[in-house]
């Protein structure tokens, strides 16, 4: 099985297995081109996952255009706009990103007319320079935005060349221009009350000019290994403990009865680590202390995010973390 993209620049053959270090047979390669100024930074360690480069290789490298556009969702924290830019690192796929809010326009993507001494002169966008030039598109929090204002990526979504207003000029679609999205939820708005209404439901009929790829946090064993690779000074013991931690969140926040809605994700466990390690808490043994010992990392990076009934959940939870309560990964 042979994938390749179609840009226009020096693309050499690799073993997919290879790039994305998942077991994949030799023969099914990929076309990789040379980084450009607009290619991600490549993070060698990053994990990803079987199902999620299954359906990315599909959308950026099949050799037919994709009808439509990628919807990536989960929750904070799970790697969604990493999982896109580490695909494109690896391909040396040029990306350009930008983020979505309640004021946004489209407008904003399509570009903007200026005026500079006495003379008007257009600005493209984001939107204009990926599709003229095959870039990814990267869209962030798109469920954060109105409905109404997305019905201008419609026809761009269904493969339509785009009308620029401000100069009547025509754009068509680069073969290679890919447009992705990201957000909290799947487009059904904010049904777990973690976001303060600024998940918003979206249009079916912008949602259906996706396929949907959805990032969940890591289970486990695979958080472990993750942060042991990141921060080998820690002891096993206490990054399992603070891995339990985070999953014990996790499942409270999905209870709508267990007042948490914020849990753990895996940006605020580096963040823990990175910042424990600069208080020199590295190299402790476990054996003999409780998760409590990372409480003056915990503090900044997660407990004072937390309302008062909030931390007292979090709190109580923290304290059940005692050394002979470990419990090993399946």
């Amino acid at each position: 099985m042979n994938m390749q993209v179609s840009f226009d620049a020096t693309v050499t053959e690799q073993s997919l297995g290879e790039l994305f270090n998942l077991p994949i047979p030799e023969e099914v390669t990929v076309g990789v081109m040379p980084p450009s100024p607009l290619t991600p930074r490549r993070i060698d360690d990053f994990v990803f996952r079987m199902e999620q480069v299954k359906l990315l290789t599909a959308f950026f490298c099949s050799p037919t255009p994709p009808l439509g556009g990628l919807f990536v969702h989960g929750p904070f924290g799970s790697g969604k706009t990493s999982v896109i830019e580490q695909f494109c690192a690896r391909l040396g796929l040029p990306l350009v990103s930008c983020d979505w809010n309640y004021e946004s326009e489209i407008e904003d993507l399509i570009g903007t007319r200026d005026i500079a001494f006495g003379d008007t002169a257009f600005t493209p966008g984001p939107l204009v320079e990926a599709m003229k030039n095959g870039h990814v598109l990267l869209i962030n929090e798109i469920d954060r935005g109105r409905p109404s204002n997305l019905t201008g990526l419609h026809g761009i979504l269904d493969g339509a060349p785009l009308t620029i207003r401000a100069t009547n000029e025509i754009v068509q679609p680069h073969p290679d221009f890919r447009l992705v999205v990201t957000a909290n939820s799947a487009g059904s708005g904010d049904r777990g009350g973690q976001y303060t209404g600024s998940v918003r439901k979206q249009d079916p009929a912008f949602l259906d000019r996706f396929v949907f790829l959805e990032c969940v946090y890591m289970d486990e064993a695979e958080e472990l290994e993750l942060l042991m690779r990141k921060f080998p000074a820690f002891e096993g013991q206490l990054v399992h403990k603070l891995v339990e931690f985070a999953n014990d969140t996790r499942a409270k926040a999905m209870d709508v009865a267990a007042d948490l809605t914020i849990p753990v994700s895996t940006r605020t466990l580096l963040r823990c680590l990175w910042l424990a390690e600069s208080y020199g808490i590295s190299g402790i043994t476990f054996a003999a202390q409780s998760l409590d010992i990372l409480r003056p990392a915990l503090e900044p990076t997660y407990l004072f995010r937390l309302d008062d009934v909030e931390r007292a959940v979090a709190e109580k939870v923290l304290d059940s973390m005692m050394p002979n309560q470990v419990r090993l990964p399946a």
